[in-house]
């Protein structure tokens, strides 16, 4: 909303309305609204930054912290006498079959609240009476219910009265 005033701020003053014009900020407000766009575009690259698919902070801390429990897990040799040739191929093939394998989660998405809002808006619609409707009905009363910013019931009675 503050980009959409800034944006259009040189010409609400060209309209000379006093109305308007008693409505609109100060010279210093202004200049707040101007800082705080700036900060607030730091603030929404910074969370990009984060979300972005290559950022691996969670990762680089799971998998050192893993690393630590492993080598402070790993049971040491009791004998100091060097290992045979045979036993060294036995141990090889232990530990090779107890490798970790860590489900690599950087490519999943956060779930948004739109989506989270939709799933419980259409489990609201679904009751025992409608079950019984096509896919398709259920599709556009959907689109319709969450869209409904686009339309309004005059626009309704228009089309039932054509």
């Amino acid at each position: 909303m503050l980009k959409r005033y800034v944006a259009i701020r040189g010409f609400v003053y060209q309209l000379n309305d006093r109305t308007i014009l008693s409505l609109l900020p100060t010279d210093e407000q202004d200049k707040d609204i101007d800082i705080l766009l700036g900060i607030l575009g730091e603030l929404e690259s910074g969370t990009k930054d984060l979300q972005a698919e290559d950022s691996t902070i969670l990762a680089r801390a799971t998998s050192s912290t893993r690393r630590s429990c492993y080598t402070q897990m790993r049971p040491s040799n009791p004998s100091d006498k060097p290992l045979t040739l045979a036993e060294r191929a036995k141990k090889r093939k232990k530990t090779s079959h107890e490798e970790f394998n860590y489900l690599d989660c950087r490519f999943l998405r956060p779930t948004s609240n739109m989506c989270e809002r939709f799933f419980s808006l259409a489990k609201l619609a679904l009751t025992d009476h409608r079950r019984a409707m096509t896919p398709q009905n259920f599709e556009q009363q959907m689109f319709l219910k969450v869209n409904n910013w686009l339309w309004y019931v005059s626009d309704l009675v228009k089309a039932m009265s054509k």
